[in-house]
């Protein structure tokens, strides 16, 4: 038997499992609804969450084993969190690292194993999901992703522990040098991955995190002694303004726009701002919340975006002019041209009907890197064209010479080419056929290196594929308007809106809004900003050909002043939008019931506490435990111990009144918050009707019906704290102490038959 090596963050790893107090813990239906789906989706008769202690293997939950934990060097997860992969045993008695292994041995006879380790947010693997079969067997790559993605439903589980944990550290470890309300948001604003800062009603600082600090190149102690007025782009101020004023007077919520800002050396970042105004329970204002991101790099990437829309309209009336101006010396005419194209933004080539190439401006030898004095006179794909594409090459250029014609002619394409160091580039192709006194039919190409575009939407793409956001073929559409009507429409466009090539031509903007308030919205905000050549851009929900709703992303700018017209990109972030809706949920509220956890618990206790200070109210803070629960969940299963718990979370909240709450904190506990009261009579009123609602029979799962009691313990604030936790605790000591007291005449549980 080979002992497993311990990992190389054995320390740190240990310190993290302890102080997510999870071992030795009460067994929690999160947990063991997932080890029953891992049982039952890779048909094996055991699986467990595990955890490795420094000399044990203990089990937070388990199906199919009798024992609670194992010493650690017999352990085959304690193999697995070594593993950046999920670990496979096909049959432990062919492997040399398992033959002797007492497990495998003596019960409960481990043949197959597969495990995927659990690390928390810092990496170290503290566990594994696992599940174990007692006859040899191979496991599919499609119930390894099954294995793996029920793996990750445990981690956040487990991380959303860890939050607690680090959030409930930070906060201890702050209480004397800032005030509560610091205390319970210093964990969000040190660590977040963009700037977050609370600004007052006159615009100055009071507090910043570190990371605005890095976006605006400035440290804490000289933003706290400015406002964000004296570092906004003076282009950029009147508009800030305005929207703070509109919030200020109740038009909006929030407000967002993107905005430059000023570092101290002068230059400009591009940032995104979402200003909240928060008021007091009056209404009256108090301060506002700012979430500042850095959006510079995405801000050149649309630009030079644009800017290659304006130069390639600019070049075609440019190509059309100079085609119009027909001289008399065609000799002069081609003259002017070779100089334009010389001196072109693009790379310009031009091949006679043979594909050698007879023209090659500046641009083509600093994009392929060849002289014009190297690529004149040579054939055109021993310079650029692939070698996998060179065969067709060949024949396109063979039929263009015995027809004039071609599927690449007057095109805007993206073809392929190489450098000469043999590195490939994407490029943007036109290629028109011109007529030379001199040479007779030639071919002119205009190449465009798209590589930084192609680079910037493929990392958007990486980054949007865990939503599963991004299109077949494109990333965003694109629309001309004038006078607010449709002129053009790119594929991507229509592909997304469901319309047909050149249906939309003619077509008002309003048609692809939800509402015509929407439509109102934007064409209101909008148009004085791009004509004073802003960027616009806002989130906003419209609608399909098909009656389906979506949300986009929606990006405006002016192309000519002259002709009105404007150029309108459309990014669809529907599933980003639902994604972001479930996360925020999934953050704040049990699983099972749906109720709110012991994270947004904590934050409504503080609101609550504070508010019944300032009105001279009483918070009862009511700590309830089942009685006979786990009697349920051993003589119908935990399916049916689930619909229980589902079902008195509803009647919970049958009980109370729309300002009070009701959270899980998990098992069966759960915390009644009980708001403006004037005596304690009123909430043991509520009590009452509570434990009555509780003891009526629930129909679960089988047609069986369960019956259980409940324990109240109740503390009253801010008479008795104001700290949350210690106020939870406490109304927890008071539940047990009450739990004693009745013990004698507990209800017992009672389960009959349906009907």
């Amino acid at each position: 038997m080979t002992t497993a090596p311990l990992p190389s963050d054995e320390h740190e790893r240990l310190a993290v499992l302890h102080q997510l107090k999870l071992l030795d813990s009460p067994p929690e239906a999160a947990f063991d609804s997932l080890t029953r789906l891992a049982s039952t989706l890779l048909g094996t008769p055991i699986a467990v969450v595990s955890l490795i202690d420094a000399s044990r293997q203990w089990f937070k939950s388990n199906i199919g084993l009798e024992v609670q934990e194992t010493p650690r060097e017999v352990a085959f997860c304690a193999h697995a969190i070594v593993e950046d992969a999920p670990m496979v045993v096909p049959d432990a008695q062919q492997d040399e690292r398992f033959v002797h292994n007492p497990l495998v041995i003596d019960s409960p006879h481990i043949r197959a194993y597969a495990g995927v380790p659990i690390r928390t947010s810092d990496g170290h693997a503290i566990g594994t999901l696992c599940v174990i079969d007692q006859k040899p067997r191979s496991f599919t790559a499609q119930e390894i992703a099954l294995l793996t993605d029920l793996a990750d439903i445990v981690r956040r589980e487990i991380l959303n522990r860890e939050t607690a944990v680090r959030a409930g550290q930070l906060a201890d470890a702050s209480l004397k040098a800032v005030s509560e309300q610091e205390s319970l948001y210093r964990a969000t604003f040190d660590h977040a991955a963009i700037g977050i800062a609370i600004v007052s009603l006159d615009g100055t600082w009071l507090r910043i995190n570190p990371k605005l600090c890095d976006i605006l190149a400035r440290p804490q102690d000289e933003l706290l002694q400015i406002t964000f007025q004296d570092i906004t782009h003076p282009d950029d101020l009147s508009a800030d303004l305005d929207l703070v004023q509109q919030l200020l007077a109740g038009d909006f919520e929030h407000y967002s726009l993107e905005k430059r800002y000023l570092r101290p050396d002068d230059s400009v970042v591009w940032c995104n701002l979402t200003v909240t105004l928060v008021r007091d329970p009056g209404g009256k204002p108090l301060h506002f919340v700012a979430i500042i991101e850095d959006i510079t790099a995405r801000r050149a990437a649309e630009d030079s975006l644009r800017q290659l829309q304006v130069e390639l309209e600019e070049r075609v009336i440019q190509r059309t002019a100079e085609l119009q101006r027909v001289n008399d010396s065609l000799a002069d005419r081609e003259a002017d041209l070779q100089a334009v194209l010389t001196y072109a933004h693009d790379a310009y080539i031009c091949i006679d009907e043979a594909g050698v190439i007879v023209e090659w401006n500046r641009q083509s030898e600093e994009t392929f890197g060849w002289s014009r004095n190297e690529a004149v006179g040579r054939a055109l794909e021993d310079l650029i064209i692939p070698p996998s594409l060179r065969d067709s090459h060949r024949k396109g250029m063979h039929h263009l010479s015995e027809t004039g014609q071609g599927r690449v002619l007057n095109q805007r394409l993206e073809l392929p080419a190489i450098q000469r160091d043999g590195t490939g580039i994407p490029c943007e192709v036109t290629i028109t056929t011109l007529t030379s006194r001199s040479r007779g039919r030639v071919y002119a190409a205009f190449l465009h290196d798209i590589s930084e575009r192609k680079q910037a939407q493929q990392q958007l793409a990486e980054a949007n594929q865990q939503q599963h956001l991004m299109l077949d073929n494109e990333l965003f559409g694109i629309i001309k308007l004038k006078d607010r009507q449709c002129v053009w429409a790119n594929r991507a466009f229509e592909q997304l809106f469901g319309y047909a090539s050149g249906e939309l031509t003619h077509q008002p903007s309003r048609l692809f809004y939800a509402t015509q308030e929407e439509h109102d919205r934007v064409g209101k905000e909008a148009y004085p900003a791009i004509v004073k050549g802003d960027i616009y851009r806002t989130e906003v929900e419209m609608v399909k050909k098909s009656g389906e709703h979506l949300w986009i992303d929606l990006n405006g700018a002016l192309l000519s002043e002259k002709t009105g017209e404007s150029l309108w990109m459309f990014h669809d972030i529907t599933r980003m939008k639902h994604y972001q809706q479930h996360v925020e949920s999934m953050a704040f509220h049990d699983a099972l019931t749906g109720l709110p956890n012991r994270m947004l618990l904590t934050d409504r206790l503080h609101q609550a506490v504070a508010t019944a200070e300032r009105r001279g109210d009483l918070v009862a803070i009511c700590f309830a435990d089942l009685d006979g629960f786990k009697a349920v969940n051993d003589t119908l299963g935990h399916e049916a111990g689930d619909d229980l718990l589902r079902a008195i979370a509803q009647r919970l909240m049958a009980c109370v009144r729309a300002h009070d709450t009701v959270a899980r904190l998990g098992g069966d506990e759960f915390v009644l918050v009980l708001t403006q009261l004037k005596a304690t009579s009123e909430a043991q009123v509520v009590l009452d009707r509570a434990r009555q609602a509780i003891a009526q029979p629930v129909v679960v799962t089988g047609g069986q019906q369960a019956r259980v009691s409940s324990s109240f313990g109740v503390v009253y604030a801010p008479a008795m704290g104001r700290d949350p936790a210690t106020l939870i605790a406490q109304a927890d000591a008071e539940m047990y102490a009450a739990k004693r007291l009745r013990k004698a005449s507990t209800h017992a549980v009672v389960v009959q038959t349906s009907g």
